[in-house]
């Protein structure tokens, strides 16, 4: 990538006069050396074109052989004038110069990144603060091909979701299911990290057993519901039926009737 070059207090005179719409000039002999070395396609420097009046002109140098430079007249707001021979020509930091590194600073070029540049982890928080982004920044006709891979290919209207095992589903957004596991002790987790679970048991007279969930529960049970499959007594025990020891894989069913009974349950979590 072409960039402004520099050099400390370079300065010559005109070898000759130029007209506002000459695109070279020639400084005086062996003073070319003091000045960047430009090149044609490649890195540019700005000098300085000063009259007897006093009056400037900034020049971009894209070429320099020797004495001669080629040069792009009016830079960075000044005007094409007419130079006479002795007039001087310097190498002044200019704004424009300043800013074109300023810029290259914040642009990179195609290919420059070659690998990832932010360790796992590096962001630990939101960067970007609520609002700060108002309107879009990448134009319709900036992604020319799907820039997120996945397996499979989509038609118009769809969205890739990943299964949580490095494969994905390309479906409509109002579609897509959750996971889900329907049998008689099943669940499905929900979007938004809600997991339901069901299932049945049994728990003999007068004892307990322990219910597994099918699938354990990364964060907290928020509620259990057992039901028994009857509630006939016998032999004047107290009626009884409730659950315990609740935890994120299991919990227990107490029966208090005399007979066994058949356990309905259902759960919810995250």
């Amino acid at each position: 990538m072409a960039k402004p070059l520099f050099a400390n207090n370079a300065y010559s005179t005109l070898a000759g006069s130029i007209l506002a719409a000459d695109t070279s000039l020639s400084v005086a002999a062996g003073e070319g050396a003091r000045f960047p070395a430009a090149s044609t396609g490649g890195d540019y420097f700005y000098a300085t074109l000063i009259n007897s009046s006093n009056q400037l002109e900034i020049i971009k140098v894209t070429n320099r052989v020797a004495d001669a430079f080629t040069i792009v007249r009016a830079q960075d707001g000044t005007s094409a004038r007419g130079y006479s021979n002795g007039d001087r020509i310097e190498l002044r930091p200019v704004a424009v110069a300043l800013e074109e590194i300023r810029d290259s600073e914040r642009t990179p070029i195609d290919a420059s990144v070659v690998e990832a540049k932010i360790d796992d982890g590096a962001v630990t928080e939101a960067k970007l603060a609520t609002g700060a982004v108002t309107t879009a920044k990448i134009a319709d006709e900036d992604v020319t091909v799907a820039k997120i891979e996945g397996g499979g290919s989509s038609t118009a209207g769809q969205v890739y979701v990943s299964d949580g095992d490095g494969t994905g589903t390309w479906g409509l957004a109002e579609t897509i299911e959750a996971t889900k596991s329907v049998s008689t002790n099943g669940y499905v987790k929900l979007p938004g990290g809600l997991i339901m679970q069901w299932g049945t048991g049994y728990v003999g007279g007068q004892n307990s057993a322990q219910i597994d969930f099918p699938i354990s529960f990364p964060t907290n049970v928020l509620n259990v519901v057992a039901t028994a499959g009857n509630t006939t007594s016998g032999g004047g025990q107290s009626d009884y039926f409730g659950i315990a020891n609740l935890t994120s894989t299991k919990f227990n069913v107490y029966n208090g009737y005399d007979g066994g009974q058949n356990v309905y349950w259902q759960a919810i979590g995250y």
